[in-house]
């Protein structure tokens, strides 16, 4: 594959009107309508492939990346057999873990990386993305078929998944990238900070027809595990590699719908004269995140004040009853705000009080400190 965009702002338009030039890569790419493959990649969140069905004209493609535990830029690292353990744990198939050519094949020593997952905790795994594409190495010794072990202290492992005989499927007359590239493997849950995967077969000694004789050639070595002279190649039975191995827990639960609503009150004019009208103006939000379902806004009048009336920029306020104002307001989309104005005569001298409260039926309020507001008058 080969990438046609970034965000990385060291590289510049594609149009060349920016430094370094036309040669690098910005954040857009074209295409003609069509279907298409992407795999996108960040370190620290894995390599992961998708389709698109792409219609004509722009739009944007958000791709959630999940924590690759696995991964030695989240703090992971690497060991066991072989050499360039690094390589099984950098979030890309450009490189490789290598269990060199040598001993006995590896479906009978069963050659394995013990991965020490990042955080301090266990994690919940419960997928694995591997990889057996090779660049600059015999593909017959790409995996083939391999074990997940997990543990919790790093010193006791259990099997946790063992992958089907062919889950890098290569087939005569030898394996190729579309077998070998990265593929997503669902395992049971497991908790773990400890995952060690474990080779049981790479691509010669996993599938028959790779091995013995492949054609009437007597100058052309065809078995992977036993070449033929005059031309003495290395045995590939016992050489193995695995280009990337990436874990990842269940996908977060959605957070429960919520929506902060905040009621405030002022009065108008304050003082005021017995008799006179002094106006109420409150103002309901709804803070979000989410719409506010069901609305009712209750309003306690100051004792013996004469009501005059009552309306809402939304829904509608009932007549007084028991000293109380109801305006059903309804549904409120997340920023939005309505406004209430209720106008009073007050009777009696002295300081009154008005107290409001605002509710709604769904979702839960994360913060009630703010669903009400009182507001003293002097009354002259």
């Amino acid at each position: 594959f080969r990438s046609i965009a970034n965000t990385d702002p060291s590289t510049g338009p594609v149009d060349g009107s920016g430094t370094p030039g036309a040669s690098n890569l910005d954040n857009r790419a074209g295409f003609v309508p069509g279907e298409y493959e992407f795999i996108v990649q960040a370190d620290g969140y894995g390599a992961h492939r998708f389709r698109l069905d792409l219609a004509a004209g722009a739009s944007n493609v958000t791709f959630p990346l999940p924590t690759n535990f696995a991964s030695q830029n989240q703090g992971a690292t690497a060991s066991g057999d072989g050499s360039n353990h690094d390589d099984l744990i950098d979030d890309t198939e450009a490189t490789n873990w290598d269990d060199p050519a040598g001993g006995a094949p590896v479906d009978t020593v069963n050659p394995s990386v013990t991965v020490d997952l990042a955080g301090t905790e266990a994690q919940t795994i419960d997928r694995v993305n591997v990889s057996a594409l090779l660049f600059g190495e015999n593909r017959f010794t790409a995996v083939r078929q391999f074990r997940i072990d997990a543990s919790t202290d790093g010193a006791s492992f259990t099997p946790a998944y063992t992958s089907p005989p062919d889950a890098f499927p290569g087939f005569n007359p030898r394996p190729v990238g579309p077998e070998m590239i990265l593929r997503t493997f669902d395992i049971p849950n497991v908790e773990a900070t400890h995952l060690r995967i474990v080779v049981l077969h790479n691509q010669c000694t996993g599938d028959a027809d790779f091995q013995g004789e492949q054609e009437a050639d007597p100058t052309s070595p065809s078995d992977c595990a036993d070449p033929t002279p005059p031309l003495v190649l290395p045995e590939r039975d016992t050489e193995v590699h695995i280009s990337e191995l990436q874990a990842f827990g269940p996908a977060p639960a959605p957070p429960e719908p919520e929506a902060d609503l905040s009621i405030t009150k002022t009065d108008s004019p304050d003082p005021v004269q017995r008799g006179k009208e002094l106006t109420y103006t409150i103002t309901v939000t709804n803070n979000g995140p989410d719409t506010a379902e069901g609305v009712t806004v209750v309003d306690q009048l100051p004792k013996g004040a004469g009501f005059g009336s009552a309306t809402s920029t939304q829904g509608t306020c009932g007549r007084p009853r028991k000293g109380q104002i109801t305006c059903n307001v309804g549904d409120m989309a997340s920023g939005q705000t309505v406004v209430i104005t209720i106008k009073i005569k007050p009777v009696d001298q002295g300081t009154i009080v008005n107290r409001v409260d605002v509710t709604a039926d769904s979702p839960d309020d994360p913060n009630t400190a703010n669903n009400s507001d009182s507001e003293s008058s002097l009354v002259l």
